[in-house]
């Protein structure tokens, strides 16, 4: 009999004071004195019993609603006063990476910046070209009331050159006397301005039989 109660006593004493730590798996984690390459810490879980506790396991008690692979990062250094998230921290960029992204920056202007101009220019043009069709029409209402054609903007009824073609092209009227009457009204490219290096600074006519030129740039 005695020999019994010594072996109920030590088989009692091998046992925890208090199991209940919640699920198996959770239950297993508290219990483990160590992982492998990660430093224990000492955790509250129970009242007034400490158990050794992973600083993994501690991140997967606190963040279990989320998924694992989430809390993997966490746990890569202990919580607490002294330690960090290196998971967490932000990173800035680099010189490299920065000088990489002006280069590209600097690429994409150098290709997009001339198809800009290029537009701009023949966006220039359609308003001059515009303007010119608007004069030829004047013209022909014009002979029909005076039996001849206008010399002038003026006497076509237009007060001056609309600004945005103005601003890039100098607008003639020409009608020689003549018979049968004929008249010519160009637009000619400013020296200086960027319409200079449009169809090669030619410039923009039309006359009375509407004959347009250049050729083929209307």
């Amino acid at each position: 009999r005695t020999e019994q109660r010594a072996t109920a006593m030590i088989r009692s004493s091998d046992q925890p004071r208090n199991t209940d730590f919640g699920p198996e798996p959770l239950r297993e984690a508290r219990l483990s004195t160590a992982v492998p390459g990660v430093a224990p810490i000492v955790g509250q879980h129970t009242p007034g019993i400490p158990r050794p506790i992973s600083a993994k396991h501690w991140a997967e008690d606190k963040c279990r609603c989320l998924d694992l692979e989430v809390c993997t990062g966490r746990a890569s250094e202990p919580p607490g006063p002294g330690g960090r998230n290196r998971a967490a921290r932000k990173r800035g960029f680099t010189l490299i990476e920065l000088m990489i992204t002006v280069a590209i920056i600097g690429i994409l202007a150098a290709v997009a910046y001339p198809s800009y101009q290029e537009h701009v220019r023949k966006a220039n043009r359609a308003d001059a070209q515009s303007f010119l069709m608007d004069l030829a029409q004047r013209q022909q209402q014009f002979l029909m009331d005076a039996r001849r054609y206008a010399s002038s903007i003026d006497e076509l009824g237009f007060a001056a050159v609309p600004d945005r073609v103005e601003k890039f092209y100098t607008v003639a009227v020409s009608a020689p006397t003549g018979s049968p009457p004929t008249f010519t009204v160009s637009a000619t490219p400013k020296a200086g301005s960027m319409q200079a290096q449009d169809l090669g600074g030619a410039a923009l006519s039309l006359n009375q039989a509407g004959a347009k030129a250049p050729s083929g740039k209307w």
